[in-house]
């Protein structure tokens, strides 16, 4: 029963809700019910290789860059940038995990600003208006942070704000009027 209940249980969620596909990662929540399950069936030998294999893995999870949650490497990247900068920030599909992630990575007197998918160039325009440094964080992790991305470069494609630099995931702009 756990181990059904840990498959189905966020899949039903993601329907009920509209939000599916799940991320497959929740479907790990039910590899230890399904892995007890199992574990009588399995030769000796074979359990001892497969907790090896497992016990490698986690360590090159936790070790390896590579494996870095994408709000802590833009975080990183934007760091240089957020002296006096206001950050755009996609909302995402579900307003917490790209903006909560990013936010506990950032210190906390960075200035967040988050876009949502339905505003428009002119509307970011003007919600960044009264700072001088702007930085994008472009985090795409669902479909509605990846068609927010589009518009929050359009806002900044305007002869009032110059590009910086740009690094992983990080747009940085200057502006050049003071039109404030």
């Amino acid at each position: 029963m756990c181990a059904g209940a840990a498959l189905l249980g966020p899949m039903l969620l993601g329907l009920i809700f509209a939000n599916s596909p799940i991320e497959l990662r929740y479907l790990a929540f039910a590899t230890p019910f399904i892995a007890l399950l199992m574990a009588s069936a399995m030769p000796r030998w074979l359990r001892y290789t497969t907790l090896c294999v497992q016990a490698t893995a986690l360590v090159g999870l936790m070790t390896r860059p590579e494996t870095m949650q994408p709000a802590r490497i833009t975080a990183q990247a934007a760091t240089p940038f957020l002296s006096g900068s206001a950050v755009l920030l996609p909302r995402g599909n579900d307003g917490v995990g790209i903006v909560g992630a990013f936010a506990n990575e950032v210190p906390g007197s960075t200035r967040i600003l988050v876009v949502t998918p339905d505003a428009s160039p002119q509307q970011i325009r003007a919600q960044v208006a009264q700072f001088s440094h702007v930085v994008l964080a472009m985090l795409a992790q669902d479909a509605s942070s990846r068609a927010t991305l589009p518009v929050m470069r359009a806002a900044l494609a305007d002869p009032c704000w110059v590009s910086v630099a740009e690094r992983l995931n990080v747009l940085a702009f200057d502006r050049l009027c003071d039109d404030r």
